[in-house]
């Protein structure tokens, strides 16, 4: 499974909150969680831009609590609940949104972070 392509940049573990208009209307925040900086979608992609990051993986905020509405409903390929317990499930979940191979996905399951991007980590 070899890739000519260079690898982009991810942000590894960031959080995303409703705007002040999408708290109003469909996303409120947890009662004394309100935030004190604006983390709307608009302002990570700009974020992204700006910084030359290619993706995100996105952390539930304490904002919003335990209410994942926020993070599962725009954004692709999210899995409400991955924790490790959950994680050769969310594996194969991804992976078939992805048009791999039962080899490939073998591959990618069997590898960590570590060995799956080996060199291509950013100095």
């Amino acid at each position: 499974m070899a890739s000519t392509k260079a690898q982009g940049r991810v942000d590894s573990h960031l959080h995303v909150w409703a705007s002040p208009q999408e708290t109003a209307d469909k996303y409120p925040y947890f009662p004394d969680q309100e935030p004190t900086l604006p983390g709307h979608l608009d302002i990570l992609l700009q974020c992204m831009e700006e910084a030359s990051v290619d993706g995100a993986l996105i952390v539930q905020p304490i904002n919003h609590k335990f209410d994942l509405s926020l993070v599962t409903n725009d954004f692709p390929f999210v899995v409400p609940e991955s924790g490790y317990k959950g994680a050769n499930e969310t594996v194969i979940h991804i992976t078939s949104q992805a048009s791999l191979s039962s080899s490939e996905v073998e591959w990618i399951a069997g590898k960590t972070a570590m060995q799956l991007f080996q060199g291509q980590w950013l100095p």
